[in-house]
């Protein structure tokens, strides 16, 4: 599920997969809201969302879940990376991989108003609310060529809000 938090002059959208628990205990202290909520504020402060690149965040959804015992048994049937993009391509929903942008759409309206490429945080979040928890972990990559321009096809609207049309799968 996705969430926002507002600060004074900026609300925050996380997303699964996307920075979401370093984001959560970076501000901590400044309240949740709802959506209903940044959709009233929307035109009076900035709301940013930080996108991940779909298919690395596909790839580490399935590496986490597979890494965690979460794979054919007990969370869902897929005994490979293959049978997983398949399933998601089937139209299996859950936040840790559905497009990030329709996550944050409500009421037929985009919310985040200012975005910006997950990999550029340190550059752009604010630095008296420092990402400690950033996961940085190097997980093994599974093989994200196969379906690949089907999966860009399932992601695009992630990738055009990216701009990530002419860069490499991985950044």
């Amino acid at each position: 599920m996705p969430g926002y938090i507002e600060l004074p002059q900026k609300i925050f959208c996380w997303t699964e997969k996307a920075a979401s628990r370093s984001m959560v205990n970076a501000l901590k202290k400044y309240p949740a809201i709802a959506a209903s909520e940044v959709l009233k504020k929307r035109d009076d402060k900035p709301v940013v969302l930080y996108i991940r690149h779909p298919l690395n965040r596909l790839a580490s959804a399935w590496t986490h879940f597979a890494a965690n015992g979460y794979g054919p048994t007990a969370y869902s049937p897929w005994p490979d990376f293959p049978a997983f993009c398949d399933k998601v391509l089937a139209g299996h929903i859950n936040p840790h991989w559905d497009s990030q942008t329709d996550q944050h759409v409500y009421h037929d309206v985009f919310l985040p108003n200012e975005w910006h490429r997950l990999e550029d945080i340190t550059k752009t979040w604010p630095k008296r609310h420092p990402l400690l928890n950033v996961n940085q972990a190097k997980h093994p990559k599974p093989d994200i060529f196969y379906r690949e321009q089907d999966l860009m096809l399932h992601y695009r609207r992630d990738l055009l809000a990216r701009g990530f049309e002419n860069d490499d799968l991985f950044v």
